[in-house]
């Protein structure tokens, strides 16, 4: 037998219909809620991770720029006299595997070697390599960089003249380190320039 509501029982009824709608738009309330705190929370770390970003690079740009010649150079340079024979000199950079190599009386610079000089100059003068100089073939004035001069400075000079290695003079013009293109720019970036004629 079917239940039919009475006209006492519509009152509760509605009260328990009221009630149920309340508790229902409550709890999507707390859903809708939830929802947004999260969107907000995503938002948020996300503008925190955007700022982190932005500030890393800012850091990073300032560093280089900042950098100097004396905070990457190697203090331990193959150098060569004036008088070094050229096969001397060639079995040198064979050696300590190098294009370039100082050319010094004692800590002066007077000159820079480099494979280019002693393939293509050399071959062009006729020189004997068991009998010739490297004071022959050699690059002077030197190209040379500054213990305190910026590393980017110091990456165009070296694009400039198309050399791989460039020394670096303390402020008494002495010969105190050597830098590589792959010690300004990283090897994935020092690879772009090995089609390029080494000087």
């Amino acid at each position: 037998m079917g239940y039919y509501p009475t006209y006492k029982t519509v009152p509760v009824l509605l009260c328990r219909l009221e009630e149920v709608d309340r508790v229902a738009a409550r709890q999507v309330g707390q859903r809708c809620q939830a929802t947004i705190r999260i969107g907000l929370l995503r938002a948020s770390l996300a503008i925190i991770v955007l700022v982190a970003c932005t500030t890393l690079i800012t850091l990073l740009r300032r560093l280089t720029n900042t950098m100097q010649l004396k905070n990457v150079m190697k203090r331990s340079v193959a150098v060569v006299a004036p008088d070094t024979l050229l096969q001397e000199a060639a079995r040198k950079m064979s050696v300590h595997n190098v294009s370039v190599l100082p050319v010094c009386e004692g800590r002066r610079i007077v000159g820079l070697l480099t494979a280019r000089d002693l393939t293509v100059r050399a071959t062009a003068q006729g020189c004997d390599p068991r009998t010739s100089q490297v004071r022959e073939v050699m690059m002077f004035p030197a190209i040379c960089g500054r213990e305190g001069q910026n590393v980017n400075e110091a990456a165009n000079l070296m694009q400039k003249w198309q050399i791989r290695r460039l020394p670096v003079l303390n402020r008494r013009k002495h010969l105190v380190g050597i830098v590589s293109l792959s010690d300004l720019q990283g090897p994935s970036q020092s690879d772009n320039h090995r089609s390029k004629p080494k000087r």
